[in-house]
């Protein structure tokens, strides 16, 4: 798993936008407006990206048949999606890093 942690307004959706538009893979984020805010936004940059999807998409099993289980996703702001996902603020977070994760 790449993890890319830096600050607000450092590019982290864009490198994500890329890295969709290469690999194929689709984006989760929390709602639909982002999802079409990020989906402008690749079409800005000129780059193909499947649609992204949501938190109740997932919840609602709306991504039976496509290539999420097969090759993986990619989650745009991992807290606010995992907050929308249990309904509840996030107080404290942590990740294992392994040597090949993080940049």
């Amino acid at each position: 798993m790449k993890i890319i942690a830096r600050g607000r307004n450092t590019g982290k959706t864009m490198e994500i936008i890329k890295e969709s538009a290469s690999s194929g893979n689709y984006i989760l984020v929390r709602n639909h407006h982002e999802a079409q805010k990020l989906f402008q936004l690749a079409q800005e940059m000129k780059l193909s990206i499947p649609l992204p999807v949501t938190v109740s998409e997932i919840s609602l099993g709306r991504i039976q048949g496509t290539s999420i289980k097969r090759d993986g996703i990619i989650v745009d702001n991992a807290e606010l999606v995992l907050q929308q996902l249990i309904g509840a603020e996030i107080n404290t977070l942590t990740i294992s890093i392994s040597e090949e994760d993080g940049e």
